[in-house]
């Protein structure tokens, strides 16, 4: 099949289109990308035709422009389209980009956040995009959690449940099995650490509640707590104040996983509040790739009390859920030390019962 698929965000920040495109390839379709790439990650890719979009850095410029950004992709991808047998559209964003000429094609619309709305136009919140015309209108809705596809056909009225594609990374270790330098370096220290490494990875913002794990690590000796990703303030302002924590930067995708593997846990924090880029139930019912990177690394996880990650907690024994605060942290971390074996074998068969390529291949599908 040919399939164009488009992402209007940067890609390195949204593993799971990366994980989509490796499917993609694998399963043996012809794709075509459209999508930010600061990091080139595909820049010289030859496994996929590709056209990388540059973001305008000048606020004051990138308003201005919205509605030529918008016309030129829209042109971009009708001359696209017209020797491609479906599109993929990846984000919210990206469908309502696009939304003027989506009903001319086979569509499949995916979500990676859970929100019944959000602005037309940047900088407004009355005109709304109608995120529910744009999905009524594709062949196939995709969300990455069992809950999300029934609040979504809730909210929206959908005639059908959307598909349900988990963000699981895509098998292929053999493309990252030598890391730069500058990572290898990390590597090194890491292993050669004599205490536990507890790892948290990914975005950090206020949502993301860790200085209570910090607390924990402080009063066990054989803890240390590393954190990586885009470090803000908050991480050296922890780094400073507890000895146990260390701090990873930011690392290219995928060699983050390299690092995932030396740990010996994994942290999942979510404080639900209001967010103007998502419903307040997105975190919730959240849908962490965080959640297949850990397990496929063999890593038993802690996480706050949300059914999002209960279910698959209780459901598999990968993990513990519970109150966020030091106490019944450090018992977590302590049940999870007693079973650390048995939560490390489910696990790894938790990953490896997700079959991505058949997922995929079933939406790609036109029977229901």
């Amino acid at each position: 099949m040919n399939i164009l698929l488009v992402n209007y965000h940067e890609i390195s920040k949204l593993p799971p289109v990366r994980n989509l495109v490796e499917t993609l390839l694998h399963n043996g379709h012809n794709v075509e990308l459209i999508s930010f790439d600061e990091l080139q990650i595909y820049h010289s890719d030859n496994r996929l035709q590709r056209v990388i979009l540059k973001e305008e850095k000048n606020p004051v410029k990138k308003s201005m422009l919205f509605l030529n950004r918008r016309k030129a992709l829209c042109r971009l991808v009708q001359n696209k389209m017209m020797n491609k047998d479906l599109i993929w559209t990846t984000t919210d964003r990206t469908a309502r980009e696009l939304k003027s000429i989506l009903p001319n094609y086979k569509h499949v619309m995916q979500l990676m956040e859970l929100r019944e709305d959000m602005p037309e136009f940047p900088g407004q919140k009355i005109v709304k995009a109608h995120l529910d015309n744009i999905a009524r209108s594709a062949w196939k809705v995709v969300v990455p959690e069992y809950n999300r596809a029934h609040i979504l056909s809730a909210w929206w009225s959908l005639d059908k449940l959307p598909k349900i594609l988990p963000n699981k990374p895509f098998d292929d270790q053999c493309r990252f099995q030598k890391c730069p330098d500058d990572i290898e370096k990390i590597l090194e220290s890491l292993q050669n650490e004599k205490k536990k490494i507890i790892l948290y990875q990914g975005i950090l913002t206020d949502e993301r509640r860790l200085e209570e794990i910090a607390m924990a690590c402080e009063e066990l000796d054989d803890y240390c707590f590393c954190i990586m990703g885009a470090l803000d303030a908050s991480c050296y302002t922890m780094y400073k104040k507890y000895k146990s924590v260390k701090l990873i930067p930011f690392i290219k995708p995928p060699y983050h996983l390299k690092i995932t593997e030396v740990a010996y846990m994994g942290i999942l924090s979510y404080s639900p509040r209001n967010n103007p880029n998502s419903s307040i139930l997105n975190a919730v019912y959240c849908a962490p790739n965080k959640i297949f990177e850990y397990a496929g690394a063999g890593l038993p996880m802690i996480g706050n009390e949300l059914p999002g990650l209960e279910k698959p907690f209780n459901d598999f024994n990968i993990g513990i859920c519970c109150q966020w605060d030091v106490k019944k942290i450090k018992e977590a971390i302590r049940y999870i030390e007693e079973n650390h074996e048995i939560m490390r074998d489910n696990c790894l068969s938790f990953y490896k019962g997700i079959d991505l390529p058949s997922i995929v291949e079933g939406i790609l599908c036109d029977a229901e």
